[in-house]
């Protein structure tokens, strides 16, 4: 079966679930309910959002058991062995740079992976300064010069195979500041062109020995918070000198298309030090050895596609190509459409580690960012698109777009869950139903936790009782900040909407990893980042005091465990001894 007919028949399956869950939902409501409250439209357009969430998560788990393939290609021995003679690969991590100790960590990552590893690769830092309201500030030069002596000096060791890759800011109209053009996107595709064609990327300086940059093809992306094993990233190269890339190959979901991307197992790093009870949460008992035995991914299982997530290793010469689809200053999260457009793949025997969230609110800006950067994308949805010169036939395949749907519609489950919560708590029905109710919006819940407990498969904990009861604590959390959490993600709905249709600014507004990790808030600073929380409860008091309502205890203790909300979030968010 291939990819199409299995998309078709997933689709199919994802479309049956949500009309049982929404039929279910609506009968529900319907039978327990009083002929005065079943004219709530909020309940069915709450409803219809929930039912879109639910089905995926059910219908992913039917899918995987019913459609899984075998291990992918990639998990093969024999590429293990593939090598090349020349330097053809370069590895860089992308950063905003900031501090000298920042530079000096990562160059020491790079000169680990440079010892360990084979001399068929060069190593890099791709830089842009953070955006400022001026080109160049005063003591920006002599900082860039430092930064430069450190890549000098490790060169003299390493026989010069190490890169410093920086550009100045560009004057954005869009963002009303001095940027690194398209940010990350930009970077990346600026030493791209710098590659094929040297003198085209636009640096400003280019420390190392750049004739040897005429012999790179591929090349691997990292973030600043990310650690890279030698054997990976071996894996990687190996892996996609053998799938028969070649320059002129089609593009955009042709016939006899062959992905330009490969990508590691992404896992979140278990030897993080200073942690914090959020982490420990957000933490999914993955280990690395695990991971080296074959990550569990759904899209790569059953349709043998990744969803690419920044993190890999990208054939230049078919990245290239999406300059020309991605209009300038429109998007934000490009890795999914860019995985999309040249194809993506997961090597899922090698792995990556990332840094994990810290505080609840690193968590929650994050998910903020990512909200903004996933409803841009919704104009490829459509059957044509807007390029970077004319509108042409949208390239992406079917699949591709549903992630894009689905990524869209997932921005909308608390606000959802919110709505259809609090106005049924004003409904004349019975409180079993209420119940009732609760129970079958929990299901993928219970779903997930009940699958959890009783796999065996070798990415899940020895004691199995861990995910299921980590599981239970976030979901209890997210109850308790669901206000918080309706709001904020309302709020970078119509944030996005706005600025998408109306304004055509700020599009990409975005903070970095470590910025957002470095929101290190007490008690008060917590109540007060959360405060629309309070003043959602607040109203909600009021109209019970003005209206009633026949659930009183319910809306009481419902009242009682949102004011409990930023107490917990700060809670989570203290560091463990």
């Amino acid at each position: 079966m291939n990819q199409r007919k299995r998309t078709i028949l997933y689709l199919a399956l994802y479309i049956s679930i949500f009309l049982l869950i929404f039929i279910s939902l609506s009968w529900c409501l319907s039978i327990f309910a009083q002929p005065v409250d079943a004219s709530y439209p909020e309940i069915l357009i709450a409803s219809l959002l929930i039912s879109l969430n639910q089905a995926v998560t059910v219908s992913e788990l039917i899918a995987g058991a019913i459609m899984r393939k075998e291990n992918n290609p990639h998990q093969e021995a024999k590429y293990w062995n593939t090598k090349s003679k020349e330097q053809d690969c370069l590895v860089v991590y992308t950063v905003l740079v900031k501090t000298e100790r920042q530079v000096k960590g990562l160059l020491n990552n790079l000169e680990t992976l440079s010892r360990e590893s084979s001399r068929s690769a060069l190593f890099g830092i791709l830089a842009d300064l953070p955006d400022a309201q001026e080109n160049v500030l005063c003591s920006e030069s002599q900082f860039i010069d430092k930064i430069q002596s450190f890549v000098v000096a490790i060169n003299n060791n390493c026989k010069g195979n190490f890169f410093l890759f920086y550009r100045d800011r560009t004057y954005s109209e869009s963002e009303g500041a001095w940027i690194g053009w398209e940010r990350k996107r930009g970077k990346i595709l600026n030493l791209i062109e710098e590659v094929i064609t040297p003198g085209t990327g636009g640096f400003s300086r280019i420390v190392g020995a750049c004739e040897k940059l005429a012999s790179v093809r591929y090349i691997i992306t990292l973030d600043e918070d990310n650690i890279m094993p030698v054997k990976t990233m071996s894996r990687l190269m190996n892996s996609i000198r053998q799938t028969g890339h070649n320059i002129n190959s089609n593009f955009a979901f042709e016939e006899n298309y062959s992905c330009g991307i490969l990508q590691p197992a992404p896992i979140f790093n278990p030897d993080f030090k200073d942690h914090t009870l959020l982490t420990k949460l957000l933490y999914d008992g993955v280990r690395p050895a695990q991971a080296n035995c074959g990550f569990r991914n759904f899209y790569q299982d059953v349709f043998r596609c990744g969803s690419y997530y920044g993190k890999g290793i990208i054939d230049a010469h078919k990245f290239i190509k999406t300059k020309s689809w991605i209009p300038e200053g429109s998007v934000l999260s490009h890795d999914l459409l860019e995985g999309a457009l040249v194809g993506s793949e997961i090597v899922s025997d090698g792995y990556v580690l990332e840094a994990m969230p810290e505080t609840f609110v690193s968590l929650r800006l994050r998910q903020h960012r990512w909200i903004r950067g996933d409803l841009q994308l919704l104009p490829w949805l459509f059957g044509s698109v807007r390029t970077a010169t004319v509108r042409k036939k949208n390239p992406l395949a079917l699949l591709d777009k549903f992630k894009i749907f689905q990524n869209a519609i997932r921005a909308t489950l608390p606000l959802a869950l919110f709505t259809y919560y609090t106005v049924i708590l004003w409904c004349h029905i019975i409180e079993p139903s209420i119940l009732f109710i609760l129970v079958w919006l929990c299901l993928p819940v219970v779903i997930i936790a009940l699958t959890s407990l009783f796999a065996r498969d070798s990415d899940v904990l020895d004691w199995a009782w861990y995910i299921p009861l980590r599981r239970a604590i976030l979901a209890a959390l997210f109850f308790c900040t669901l206000p918080f959490d309706a709001y904020l993600n309302a709020d970078a709905i119509i944030r996005s909407i706005w600025r998408m249709i109306i304004s055509r600014k700020h599009l990409l507004e975005w903070k970095s990893f470590d910025e957002t990790q470095s929101y290190q808030l007490n008690l008060m600073q917590f109540i007060k980042f959360m405060r629309a929380s309070y003043i959602i409860v607040f109203i909600l008091f009021l109209a019970w005091l003005v209206l009633g309502c026949p659930h009183e205890l319910l809306l009481l203790c419902s009242l009682l465990l949102w004011l409990t909300g930023p107490f917990l979030a700060w809670f989570v968010s203290q560091r463990l001894t």
